[in-house]
C-alpha cells in the first residue's frame, strides 16, 4: 500500500507469506535440506560421507546463485526512426516519471520526451523535513512483490530500509477507549527482547493459525509474475478489466463485491480478523475507506502489499526513484499545469498549458478550496487563467488523476471526465512529542490503528524513522526513547486537519508548545462496489496512466499501468512505420 504506517505488516513475522518473491529466490534452499537430510537419514559412515560428498556440488550451486546479486533489465531499443516521436507527459508523479524513462530505453535519441508538473517531481512520493531530519510525506512502503519498482531501485543502485528488520516496534488496536489487541510493553518486562514473540503468540491466540494464514496467504504473486511475464513481451491492454483478465479469469469478478464480503465468505477469514486486522489497515491506507467501502481487488492489493508480505522503504527516500528516472530520460521539465489537450486530426495533439503551479494532490486552505471546487466541477485549482503556451506532441500521456484535473480532452473519442468520481481525503500530521498515557489509558504502544467503531479522530499514528537511518542501533535508540516517553516524530493519519487542542490531548509536546506540520492529501479514489473504470486508451497516441487508480492505487499499481502505456507507445509507433510522409 502506498501511504499506511508501518504496522500495515503487524503479522509478517509471525507467518511468512505463501509463495512469495522471496521465497521463490530461495527455492534451491530444498534441494541442499533434502540432500542433508539424505546424509542424516543415511546409516554407515561411509555411505553417508558418500552422500555428502555428492551433496558438494549442489550446496556449491546453491551458495553461487544465493551470492549473485540480481541485475537490473532494461527494456529493449527499439528499431531506429526515420523522425523523432513527440511525447508529452502530463504529470511528475512516480507512474510518469518512469515511464519517460522507459521511453528512453526503447527510442534511445529518437524520442523527445517533455514531461509538465503542477509541484516537485514525485508527486505523491514526497519527503517532509522535522527538526532537521527527513520523512516519508506520501507513498511510503515498497512490497517484496513489486518487481517493476523493485527493478528501477536495481538500476539506479538504490538500497533498502527494512525497519521491522532493525527493531521492534510495539502495535496495536485501538477501539476508542482500549485495545483490541496489543503487544506486550517492553519497558516493564524484564527481557524486552521477549516482547516480539509474545506478540506473535498474542495474534496467534486471539485470531488462530488457520485465519491468519488464510488471510497471509490471500496473495497470489504468481499471478502478477505471469503479469509481468506479459508485459516483458509486449502484450498491451486497452483498459484495466483487459489487465485484470490477463491476472486470471476470477480478478474482473473482485470489482463486483465488497472486500469484506469477498474475505468473509469466500476466503473463510473470520469477523474478528477482518475488523481488527485488515479494515484499520485499510482505512488507514485508503483514506478512511474499510472493507465495507473497498472493492474486492483492492482489498487483495492492500494486504499482498502489507500483511502479506515484506515491506522496506527506499533508503534515503523512495522518492529518489522518480528523481533519478527523469534525470535519466533527459526529458524537458517544464513547471506548470497542463489545462487542454486538443486533437490535430492526424497530426497529433496540441497540449497548453499555464505556468501556474501548487499541486492539484494537496488541499488547499478551506475557504480557497470551496470556492475552487465549486467553480471547477470538483476537480484542480482552476489555474485556466494564468498565463501560458502551447505544445505540439505526436503521444500525450495523462499521468495524473483526471479526477484532480485541470485538463480538458477536446474531440477525442473517450473524454471519461462525466463519469469521474472523487478522491479522498488523507491528511498526514508530523508531530514531534510523545503520546499521553491518559488517553489511551495507559502507556500506548508505539504504533496503533484505530477500529471503524473506534470514533476516534485519527485512523492510525505510528513512529517515524528519517530516511537515512540503516543500523539497529539508530532504529532501537528512537524506540527505546520513546518507550522512555521522550519526543520523537509521529505520523497522525485523519479525515481532516486536527486542531492543536486535539492534537494535545493525543500527544505531549517537545517544548512549550507543540510543533507539528500537515501534509494534507487528496490521496485515493473513492471506491465504489461495484467499481467503474475508466480506460487506458483515451484516443489514438492519447493514453492515460491513472486509469488503474480504480482497480487499485498503490506505487506498483502505477508502474504497472506505465509500462503497459509504454508498450502502447511501441505499438503506435509501429503501426506507423512506413514510407508516407508523416510515418516514422
Amino acid at each position: 500500500s502506498a501511504s499506511g504506517s508501518s504496522c500495515a505488516y503487524l503479522v509478517g513475522a509471525l507467518l511468512p507469506p505463501v509463495q512469495s518473491a522471496a521465497m521463490a529466490k530461495s527455492q534451491p534452499v530444498h534441494e541442499v535440506v533434502a540432500l542433508l537430510s539424505r546424509v542424516l537419514e543415511t546409516r554407515g559412515a561411509k555411505v553417508g560421507f558418500a552422500v555428502a560428498l555428492s551433496s558438494v556440488p549442489a550446496l556449491a550451486a546453491f551458495l553461487w546463485r544465493k551470492g549473485r546479486k540480481p541485475r537490473a533489465e532494461f527494456l529493449q531499443r527499439q528499431a531506429p526512426l526515420r523522425r523523432r516521436v513527440r511525447v508529452a507527459i502530463l504529470g511528475g508523479g512516480v507512474g510518469g516519471c518512469v515511464l519517460s524513462q522507459w521511453l528512453r530505453e526503447l527510442f534511445g535519441t529518437d524520442v523527445d520526451i517533455t514531461l509538465i508538473c503542477d509541484g516537485p517531481i514525485g508527486g505523491r512520493c514526497q519527503l517532509v523535513e522535522i527538526d532537521g531530519q527527513q520523512y516519508e510525506a506520501g507513498a511510503a512502503i515498497i512490497s517484496e512483490l513489486n518487481e517493476h519498482f523493485i527493478n528501477e531501485m536495481r538500476k539506479h543502485a538504490l538500497e533498502e530500509t527494512f525497519i521491522k528488520g532493525l527493531t521492534f516496534i510495539p502495535f496495536g488496536i485501538f477501539n476508542g477507549k482500549s485495545f483490541e489487541i496489543r503487544s506486550p510493553d517492553p519497558a516493564s518486562m524484564l527481557i524486552p527482547q521477549l516482547a516480539d514473540f509474545l506478540t506473535d503468540l498474542r495474534v496467534l491466540f486471539r485470531f488462530g493459525f488457520l485465519i491468519l494464514r488464510r488471510l497471509t496467504g490471500i496473495a497470489r504473486p504468481n499471478d502478477f509474475k505471469g503479469l509481468y511475464a506479459l508485459q516483458r513481451k509486449g502484450v498491451t491492454f486497452s483498459s484495466p478489466m483487459d489487465l485484470l483478465n490477463a491476472l486470471g479469469s476470477t480478478y474482473p469478478e473482485l470489482l463486483l463485491k465488497s472486500a469484506e464480503t469477498w474475505l468473509v465468505r469466500e476466503k473463510l477469514v473470520s469477523a474478528a480478523a477482518v475488523n481488527e486486522l485488515a479494515t484499520p489497515g485499510m482505512r488507514s491506507n485508503y483514506g478512511g475507506q474499510g472493507c465495507r467501502d473497498l472493492h474486492a481487488f483492492v482489498g487483495l492489493v492492500s494486504i499482498a502489499g502489507g500483511l502479506a508480505s515484506r515491506c522496506f522503504k527506499v533508503a534515503k527516500g523512495n522518492v529518489q526513484v522518480p528523481q533519478k528516472c527523469v534525470e535519466r530520460a533527459a526529458a524537458t521539465v517544464l513547471q506548470g499545469t497542463a489545462t487542454s489537450v486538443r486533437k490535430l486530426g492526424d497530426k497529433g495533439y496540441e497540449v497548453s498549458y499555464s505556468t501556474a503551479t501548487g499541486e492539484a494532490m494537496k488541499r488547499l486552505s478551506e475557504a480557497g478550496e470551496a470556492s475552487l471546487e465549486s467553480c471547477n466541477g470538483g476537480r484542480g485549482r482552476g489555474a485556466s487563467s494564468s498565463p501560458g503556451a502551447t505544445l505540439e506532441s505526436d503521444v500525450v500521456v495523462v499521468a495524473h488523476p483526471l479526477e484532480r484535473s485541470e485538463v480538458r480532452l477536446e474531440a477525442v473519442q473517450h473524454a471519461p471526465l462525466q463519469t469521474l468520481g472523487k478522491f479522498r481525503r488523507c491528511v498526514a500530521h508530523f508531530v514531534k512529542g510523545s503520546l499521553r498515557h491518559e488517553y489511551f489509558g495507559g502507556r500506548p504502544p508505539l504504533e496503533l490503528m484505530a477500529t471503524a467503531q473506534s470514533g476516534a479522530p485519527f485512523y492510525s499514528i505510528g513512529l517515524q524513522f528519517p530516511v537515512t537511518i540503516r543500523t539497529k542501533a539508530e532504529a532501537r535508540g528512537i524506540v527505546e526513547s520513546a518507550l522512555r516517553g521522550e519526543p520523537q516524530v509521529f505520523k497522525v493519519f485523519a479525515s481532516r486537519v486536527l486542531s492543536t487542542s486535539e492534537l494535545e490531548e493525543i500527544f505531549c509536546p517537545a517544548d512549550a508548545q507543540l510543533q507539528f506540520k500537515v501534509v494534507d492529501w487528496y490521496g485515493y479514489p473513492e471506491y465504489q462496489v461495484p467499481q467503474q473504470l475508466q480506460p487506458f486508451v483515451l484516443d489514438s497516441g492519447l493514453f492515460y496512466i491513472n486509469a488503474v487508480e480504480q482497480a487499485a492505487s498503490a506505487m506498483e499499481m502505477s508502474l504497472i499501468s506505465a509500462r503497459n502505456v509504454a508498450n502502447l507507445v511501441v505499438e503506435w509507433v509501429d503501426a506507423k512505420r512506413g514510407s508516407e510522409a508523416d510515418g516514422f
